[in-house]
């Protein structure tokens, strides 16, 4: 996502990278997290407005969008519901991989990069 923006942060790089598979609680789908983040780096008030309710309420509008896109194309926002697997379970996280569970999730990625697209281009008004 980053890449495609022209704005690649290493730091943010790091700092994903325990949301992968819903950071192994069973929480929201890296992916997800992702998106989020991005609007956030693109919409998110300023600081100097964080004080500001209604500048808060104008950078929600794109995440809101985007979580109702990401769960109507996937029936949830939660790693282990989309994927029907806990990955902190080794038995389950076995059968994940033996059935191309890493591939599904690669692909997962890029039709969520896509949904955040549509959405970026929607709030830009390009949509």
């Amino acid at each position: 996502m980053q890449e495609c923006l022209g704005k690649v942060d290493p730091l943010m790089i790091k700092a994903v990278g325990p949301m992968a598979g819903g950071s192994r609680v069973g929480s929201l789908c890296g992916a997800v997290q992702a998106g989020v983040l991005t609007l956030g780096m693109l919409y998110g008030a300023e600081e100097e407005k964080l004080g500001n309710q209604e500048a808060l309420v104008e950078s929600f509008q794109p995440v809101i969008r985007f979580y109702r896109e990401f769960e109507k194309a996937f029936g949830s926002r939660n790693c282990p519901e989309i994927i029907h697997a806990d990955l902190n379970n080794p038995e389950e996280r076995k059968k994940w991989v033996d059935r191309e569970g890493p591939e599904e999730c690669a692909r997962l990625c890029g039709r969520t990069v896509r949904i955040l697209f549509e959405v970026i281009r929607e709030k830009e008004g390009k949509g």
